[in-house]
């Protein structure tokens, strides 16, 4: 970024807008194998009419976590200018040989809309 960072009130504005870009512009896909315990806070049915639980209902209720065993099988990081680093598992089984498949097609999916969005916004604050 350049050297005329705001400072004083501004910094903490200026300071959410770098983050910003830079979750934007970066894309990281993990895949995980193991086995997971969440515990929550509140369940479903807790005497509101409306019981639907949402994937953020879930997150917003987590008390915690316990991960046994929780292993890499794949990691994908790319920057904004495209230079990517791939981590995967040596000795894939036929099993995991399919999750990486899956993970393929997650980083080819996260790409795909990271790019319709930043395409978005850009058609936003064009100036004809």
């Amino acid at each position: 970024m350049s050297n005329n960072v705001p400072s004083g009130p501004l910094a903490k504005f200026w300071d959410s807008i770098e983050a910003m870009v830079t979750d934007i512009a970066t894309l990281d896909v993990v895949t995980l194998t193991g086995e997971i315990d969440v515990t929550l806070n509140q369940q479903a049915g807790d005497g509101q009419a409306d019981t639907t639980i949402t994937f953020q209902d879930i997150l917003s209720n987590i008390k915690g976590v316990k991960s046994q065993g929780l292993n890499a099988l794949a990691v994908t990081h790319i920057e904004a200018d495209m230079d990517t680093a791939l981590f995967i598992k040596d000795g894939l089984t036929p099993e995991q040989q399919s999750l990486l498949s899956l993970h393929n097609q997650t980083v080819q999916q996260a790409r795909t809309a990271r790019n319709a969005f930043i395409q978005s916004v850009i058609e936003t604050f064009k100036v004809v």
